[in-house]
């Protein structure tokens, strides 16, 4: 009879175990929902920054498309194709007022100084990696990581001290190397001879031409309304 009763008690344990783990998967599955329904739903700072990034590069893709990934890894969020990245960009940028959009980019006085100050290292990262490339793909160079970081610290000293980034150093700091390791990594650069490069695609060309003809119709029609509204 002891031997039954034992039994019974080990059984009884094992089944409260079993429905303890069930309602834990179940939780889990419940916050991965959650956390799924969360996802993606850009924050005002997210749109700012977002707006702010696509307006100073001259509405650039790479960059956003960029950001929003490493954010999405930061908050695990699911991937998202740079198709995808790109569909939300154009929501976005179709959406905002041009005076507001004008406002926010203001590099003097931005609306949202926060967005500001985090997105400019993401815009002159860019930058440095654009001219980087304009130089591999006309005169063949392949600059130095110490004329890296002196062209980045000439673009630092050119934007306002409010919203300027912190200066990086020079080859001789162990942080600046790092920096520029990291930097190379995430803008798909590398030591290494330089290759030749097939021409871009007239459709690619075209795509680029639109996006710069409407982000300077757009800057330009930002700018006379903010002139009209000084009189």
């Amino acid at each position: 009879m002891d031997a039954l009763q034992e039994r019974k008690r080990k059984l009884a344990a094992v089944l409260a175990e079993n429905m303890r783990e069930a309602k834990q998967l179940k939780q889990r599955a419940k916050d991965g929902e959650r956390g799924k329904a969360k996802a993606w739903k850009l924050s005002s700072f997210l749109q700012n920054a977002v707006l702010i990034i696509y307006t100073l590069t001259g509405c650039a893709t790479e960059p956003v498309v960029t950001f929003l990934a490493n954010n999405a890894k930061m908050r695990h969020w699911p991937e998202k194709s740079e198709e995808e990245l790109i569909s939300m960009l154009d929501e976005l940028s179709h959406a905002v007022d041009v005076a507001q959009l004008a406002a926010l980019t203001d590099l003097a006085a931005p609306t949202d100084e926060a967005a500001m100050k985090a997105v400019l290292v993401y815009v002159e990262q860019w930058r440095l990696a654009d001219w980087t490339r304009g130089l591999n793909a006309g005169p063949g160079v392949a600059p130095s990581t110490q004329s890296v970081l002196m062209h980045l610290e000439q673009q630092r000293g050119q934007l306002p001290e409010a919203v300027r980034p912190k200066p990086l150093g020079t080859t001789s700091d162990a942080s600046a190397r790092v920096w520029a390791t990291a930097w190379r990594r995430r803008w798909g650069g590398k030591h290494g001879r330089i290759q030749i490069r097939d021409d871009v695609p007239q459709a690619e060309l075209v795509r680029k031409v639109l996006r710069i003809r409407n982000f300077l119709f757009n800057r330009n029609r930002a700018q006379r309304l903010r002139n009209w509204s000084k009189f």
